[in-house]
Parts: structure tokens; sequence; C-alpha cells
């Protein structure tokens, strides 16, 4: 089971602003729906986590217009938003929404609180 916003609308207000397609996803989204990032990775469960850095997948067209098809691997950001977003993967060019909506931008949606780990030390 998975989680998911909707699609809606989102600026990418950098040089040269333009309106994409956006959702906020749980961080399993493209597992359960059998899809793998054509290029950099997947979500994490730790980009989840309430404080961690905004982490997107983008589709392999704004990945060439905007990135250049360029490696992922340095830590690309977009600003979307507003917010500075890291790059982490890109989506894999026959993906589909189970809506069968285009989407340009995947976002984690961050719902765990990141808490340390309350077992107790040992040894």
């Amino acid at each position: 089971m998975t989680v998911a916003a909707g699609i809606g609308d989102c600026n990418l207000s950098e040089l040269n602003p333009v309106r994409l397609l956006c959702s906020r996803v749980g961080a399993n989204y493209l597992s359960v729906f059998g899809y793998r990032p054509f290029a950099g990775r997947d979500f994490s469960e730790e980009d989840a986590h309430i404080g961690a850095p905004q982490v997107a997948l983008i589709s392999r067209a704004l990945w060439k217009e905007r990135l250049g098809g360029s490696d992922l691997s340095s830590g690309k950001t977009l600003e979307i938003d507003g917010n500075k977003t890291v790059v982490v993967g890109v989506l894999p060019e026959n993906f589909e929404t189970p809506s069968l909506a285009r989407v340009d931008v995947l976002q984690v949606l961050q719902l765990e609180e990141n808490k340390p780990s309350s077992a107790p030390s040992c040894c």
C-alpha cells in the first residue's frame, strides 16, 4: 500500500520559470506500481522523515530540458515552489499514475518523524 496526495500545479521557480504537474507520494510509490527509476535512485524511507531534505523524481523530458540529461550523483537541485529540491531520480519514459495522468515531478510525502532509536544500547 502507498499514498498519493493527488496531482496539482507547482512552479519551477528558477531561471525561465514554468508551471509543472506535481504530486506528493509515499516513499514506496514507484515500487508498489512496478516501476523503477530510469536514472538515479528511488525514494528511501529516510526521505519520508519530517525535516529530511526535499527530494524529487522528475520526468525524462524535464531531466533532459532542465538538467541536460546529466548525472544525478552530484546532487542536482531545482527550485520547486520556492524550495530547493534535490533531484534523486528520473521517472521511466513509460511512467503513468494510476489515474493515467501525466506528471512532471513526484515529491516524497514527509509523514514520519525521524526519531532516534529507543532501543537501549548494549555492551
